[in-house]
């Protein structure tokens, strides 16, 4: 029986809210990283900032792109111009990545990926570079899913208004 080699991740965005929301979740549902490394664009200064991941201290690195070559998994959680730097660099090979932070919204040639929903058409394509959609797109996607065989539905569509307090203020 052949085992997988362990995966060796990142995580660039490390202090968005994306990010945080995204390590708690590699924790819970216990990832099978064996080495998780975190980077955040506004670190300057080598060991000048720590996380916990796994009860262990764990350093934010300054961004530096070679170190994220070759790894199996790059999530991308940080501000949308660089994580479409990222997801070229992704896109040339160097290593994989998956996009938390709807940076891809409208490029078709980026894959939408919602985990139970379409993971046949993901294992298919088995693309270099991957997104995730907003997260009410995930539910509803889980959702539509369910519903789909047993009534037969073949499109929906949704109008998902955002709160005030999240949105921008006009004047």
């Amino acid at each position: 029986m052949k085992t997988k080699a362990p995966l060796r991740c990142a995580l660039v965005g490390t202090d968005t809210l994306r990010g945080k929301e995204l390590k708690g979740v590699l924790e819970d549902k216990r990832f099978p990283a064996q080495v998780m490394e975190f980077y955040d664009t506004d670190v300057e200064e080598e060991f000048s900032k720590l996380t916990e991941f796994r009860g262990e201290p764990k350093v934010i690195h300054p961004l530096d792109k070679s170190l994220l070559d070759g790894l199996d998994i790059v999530f991308l959680a940080a501000d949308p111009k660089l994580n479409r730097e990222l997801g070229r660099l992704a896109r040339e090979g160097r290593f994989r990545a998956v996009d938390v932070a709807e940076s891809f919204g409208g490029d078709a040639s980026v894959p939408v990926v919602v985990v139970g929903v379409n993971d046949e058409r993901t294992r298919r394509l088995n693309p270099r570079l991957a997104a995730n959609p907003h997260p009410v797109t995930v539910i509803l996607s889980h959702v539509f899913d369910a519903l789909r065989g047993p009534y037969g539905i073949a499109k929906a569509l949704a109008f998902v208004l955002e709160p005030a307090s999240l949105g921008r203020v006009f004047l």
